[in-house]
């Protein structure tokens, strides 16, 4: 398994402790929004030097450990962020992969944060999701429509032409060399490959050679990629038994994430891993995909578990990080992909973040978040 450094890994000495206790003073000033008083609180780093690179050791110790995976998506914005709910680097300093869902046009502090991240062992990823580009071809064929009368027999012809040349093979193409060229042009540490799809069994034997021809285009570049930048991190995410495209490329996956967004239980995240586990899809590697619930849509109810705790459904990262940690004998539980994370910054009250880091903690029992 190449989905990351695995070494033997002590529980923490109480020299570590000491750091963690003193970061935990000078973090809780970080959390404060305090922008609007203009006064400037010294870091660890400029107070203690030495127990600051303590704790950083001690953070990529931990990163490099053999342990269960933070994997967070964070909703960034091109403008500058206004408070600290809209840094990177206000998240958990032991998650180890941040995910930007806007992976173009980052402005200059989110592309210092990300330096400032990676001294933490923590590395930032972006997306490349097939549906977005299946939704921009779509909506490049719409462009070129015309209501006109005139243009009703070219459009038929057109259709026609569609039947014989798919011209989705080359816009894919276009497209997977804008989205990979991101990778270099922001240093990325690595991409999230996300593909669901349809099932291809059901579709008659037209429609799945075009599938397949598709995903050719689109796996094809994505291999290309991975041999080209063999330490860079590759995290596929949706559902593998879609694929018609070589599941050996699974192999080259650092890990595979499985959308379970809309489970309220054990017996509901169980039953869609398995689901996804055809011949070909790697056990050894699996991530559960959940989601921090909405802080606006009252109607949408993701991000929650059917369990009760405190008179009010368990929070959907908690319950999945408590599968995680169960007994599984048909497939090792890697850890967790959360999304929407920026949204937990408000749910605590002494600390933001407070259910991605118990969830961390249900995972690692002695995690340095």
């Amino acid at each position: 398994m190449n989905s990351m450094k695995i070494k033997e890994y002590n529980p923490l000495k109480r020299s570590i402790v000491a750091v963690i206790a003193t970061m935990a003073l000078f973090s809780c000033s970080d959390w404060t929004e305090t922008e609007s008083l203009n006064i400037k609180t010294p870091t660890l780093e400029e107070e203690n030097p030495t127990l600051y690179e303590a704790y950083i050791n001690s953070l990529n110790e931990y990163k490099e450990s053999d342990h269960k995976v933070t994997i967070v998506k964070f909703d960034n914005k091109e403008t500058d962020p206004t408070g600290q709910g809209e840094r990177i680097t206000a998240l958990p300093d032991s998650i180890d992969f941040v995910i930007l869902n806007n992976a173009d046009n980052l402005n200059t502090v989110i592309i210092d944060d990300i330096q400032k991240i990676r001294q933490k062992g923590t590395h930032t990823l972006y997306s490349i999701d097939y549906s977005i580009i299946e939704k921009e071809y779509e909506a490049m064929l719409e462009s070129e429509e015309t209501p006109n009368e005139d243009t009703e027999g070219q459009s038929e012809n057109t259709g026609k032409e569609e039947t014989t040349t798919d011209r989705f093979l080359e816009f894919c193409e276009q497209r997977m060399e804008y989205y990979l060229g991101l990778f270099s042009k922001y240093k990325y540490d690595g991409i999230n490959v996300i593909y669901s799809g349809i099932d291809p069994l059901a579709l008659p034997e037209t429609e799945r050679n075009q599938l397949e021809a598709r995903q050719q285009i689109f796996f094809g570049k994505i291999k290309e990629w991975k041999e080209a930048n063999t330490n860079a991190t590759f995290i596929f995410e949706g559902k593998p038994q879609n694929l018609l495209y070589d599941k050996n490329l699974l192999q080259e996956a650092n890990f595979i994430t499985i959308p379970v967004v809309d489970a309220v239980n054990r017996e509901e995240i169980l039953f869609t891993a398995n689901m996804a586990l055809v011949e070909g899809v790697p056990t050894d590697r699996i991530i559960y995909g959940v989601t921090i619930p909405s802080l606006t849509d009252s109607k949408d109810l993701t991000g929650y578990f059917e369990a009760q705790e405190n008179g009010s459904p368990m929070y959907a990262v908690k319950g999945a990080a408590l599968v995680v940690i169960s007994d599984n004998i048909n497939f090792i539980q890697a850890g967790l992909c959360i999304s929407r994370s920026q949204n937990d910054y408000y749910f605590g009250v002494k600390s933001n973040y407070k259910n991605i880091r118990e969830a961390i903690s249900i995972m690692n029992p002695s995690p340095l978040n």
